[in-house]
């Protein structure tokens, strides 16, 4: 576990004491680990396995079914061209 130093504000604090002194939790630690949980599965705006996302798989999908590469650098010399001579050096 890696631990996270943070500063709050009183009233923040007062809450959180508030949740503990009510016996929903044992202490602060734990009712901030919980509630840090229970925000970041609410939002669900993190998604630690991109692989499960259908708009990441339908880019994948398209990308891979190109005929060519895209060309994403300004050259004259196309990404194969230059991918070529990085490895003759």
């Amino acid at each position: 576990m890696i631990t996270i130093p943070i500063g709050l504000d009183e009233e923040l604090v007062k809450k959180v004491d508030m949740l503990v002194i009510k016996g929903i939790y044992k202490n602060r630690t734990e009712a901030l680990r919980d509630q840090i949980r229970k925000g970041i599965e609410k939002i669900q705006i993190i998604d630690l396995n991109p692989f499960e996302d259908d708009n990441y798989n339908a880019i994948l999908k398209s990308l891979i079914n190109l005929e060519e590469p895209p060309n994403l650098i300004q050259s004259r010399k196309s990404v194969l061209d230059l991918i070529s001579e990085c490895r003759e050096r």
